[in-house]
C-alpha cells in the first residue's frame, strides 16, 4: 500500500483531525490485514454499531430539490452523493467505480433551519478555481485541495469544503458550484 493523501476534511474542529488516503493492489486478504494493522494503531472503532432507521427532516426535501439528487440519513447527518457520470476514472490499470469515491458527496448536519456542511468535490483541474469562487461567494470555505490517487487518468482534483449557516442557502451555494462542473 502507498500513501496518496494526508489532509483535513473540516475547519475549526477540536481536536484537529487529519485523514489519510492510501492505494493498494494485490492479494485482498493481505491488503485487509495491512488496513486492520493500521486501524489498530488508531482509536477508530473496529466493530459495527447498530443504528435505528432514521427519517429525513422536512428540510431535507427542500435540500434535495435544490441539489437535484436524493439523499439519505446516516448517523444524524443528511448525505447526498452526486455522481460524476461524465468522468470515467482509471488508476493502477483498472477502472475505479463511483462507489469507491469517484463522486461528489455532500453532508448536512442539520440543526433546525441551519446546518454544518462538508463534502468533497471531485473536479477536473479546469473546474477547480471556478468552483472555489462560487463557494467563497456563498460563504463556503475550502478546507483542502488534494488528490486521492497516484496515477489516475484523467487527472482529478479533490476539494473539501466547510460551512455553517442556513441550510437552504448553503444548498443553493453548493448547487451553484455544481453548475460549474460536468455533474
Amino acid at each position: 500500500m502507498e500513501l496518496s493523501a494526508l489532509h483535513n476534511h473540516l475547519l475549526h474542529e477540536t481536536p484537529r483531525i487529519m485523514y489519510i488516503h492510501f492505494v493498494g493492489r494485490g492479494d485482498e486478504v493481505e491488503l485487509a490485514k495491512g488496513v486492520r494493522e493500521a486501524l489498530a494503531l488508531t482509536k477508530s472503532p473496529l466493530g459495527a454499531t447498530a443504528s435505528a432507521p432514521e427519517t429525513k427532516p422536512e428540510i431535507a426535501t427542500e435540500i434535495e430539490r435544490i441539489i437535484g439528487y436524493q439523499g439519505s440519513m446516516g448517523g444524524d447527518v443528511f448525505h447526498i452523493t452526486v455522481p460524476r457520470n461524465d468522468i470515467h476514472v482509471a488508476a493502477m490499470g483498472t477502472m475505479v467505480p463511483g462507489s469507491m469515491g469517484m463522486n461528489t458527496p455532500f453532508n448536512f448536519q442539520l440543526d433546525g433551519k441551519n446546518a454544518a456542511i462538508n463534502g468533497d468535490f471531485m473536479l477536473r483541474p479546469s473546474e477547480l478555481n471556478p468552483v472555489i469562487k462560487v463557494l467563497q461567494a456563498n460563504g463556503i470555505e475550502v478546507a483542502s485541495i488534494h488528490n486521492h490517487l497516484l496515477d489516475n487518468e484523467p487527472q482529478l482534483v479533490f476539494m473539501h469544503f466547510w460551512a455553517y449557516g442556513e441550510a437552504v442557502e448553503l444548498a443553493k451555494g453548493l448547487r451553484a458550484a455544481l453548475d460549474r462542473t460536468g455533474s
